[in-house]
């Protein structure tokens, strides 16, 4: 009986975890998302800086 609880216990331990990887992705998204929204709210411009005009090839 001691080992069918434990099976138990063990499965249902795993599908937390799976379950919370999978939700994981997701919530990185979001507070990328939600970052990249509050920096351009500051005025902060994302993405790669343009190159200076000496720099540029011709």
């Amino acid at each position: 009986m001691i080992t069918c609880i434990n099976g138990l216990v063990e499965h249902s331990l795993i599908h937390l975890y799976l379950h919370c990887a999978e939700l994981e992705p997701s919530l990185i998204s979001e507070r990328v998302m939600a970052g990249m929204k509050a920096a351009t709210i500051r005025g902060k411009r994302l993405g790669r800086p343009k190159t200076p005009e000496r720099l540029r090839k011709k």
